[in-house]
């Protein structure tokens, strides 16, 4: 009877131990994205769409004050997005361009907040090709499909900066369907 109890006392620390980990991981910074007050208003239509490597910059300049999401591979972007740098190399606010789910996850907590304080979240990636040299076309698709959801969903605005000359026909016309 008394090994019982011991165990039965083991197993409830745990799941309070794991109950409050979750807690803090969700409540951490790195999943509060809008921690300041927001004053722009974000002037896309809500939705997905591809961009063109032109019509970055000039978002960039419009949404420099704005909490963005965005993935990138270029280290030049506003001070205020919640910008993560794809790298194989593991340091702080870099993501390996196979880790997709956690993208995945991110986004999602990321409109789901932004939909909670009554914002438009906007998500960029800024380096299709790369996630596409690393994950393949395929894998790459599904990933762009569940983001338009997220965004779709929670009211967003998914952004994806594509070179049109990188991709086959087919497959640009598979990215314009996804975004259609």
């Amino acid at each position: 009877m008394g090994t019982r109890v011991v165990w039965i006392f083991l197993g409830t620390a745990l799941s309070v131990s794991m109950a409050l980990f979750m807690i803090n991981l969700v409540t951490s910074r790195e999943f509060l994205f809008f921690e300041e007050p927001v004053e722009l208003k974000v002037v896309l239509e809500p939705g997905a769409r591809l961009i063109t490597p032109n019509e970055y910059e000039q978002i960039k300049e419009t949404l420099k004050d704005y909490p963005v999401l965005a993935f990138v591979r270029s280290l030049n972007v506003p001070e205020k997005w919640n910008a993560y740098y794809l790298s194989t190399e593991e340091r702080e606010n870099r993501i390996s361009p196979t880790n997709l789910a956690y993208m995945a996850q991110m986004t999602s907590e990321y409109f789901r907040e932004a939909k909670e304080k009554g914002l438009e979240g906007v998500v960029i990636i800024d380096c299709l090709e790369y996630l596409a040299m690393y994950n393949g076309f395929e894998s790459i698709v599904k990933f762009l499909a569940a983001l338009k959801d997220f965004a779709l969903i929670n009211n967003g605005v998914l952004l994806v900066v594509i070179e049109e000359d990188a991709w086959s026909k087919r497959q640009l016309a598979i990215l314009r369907r996804i975004f259609s």
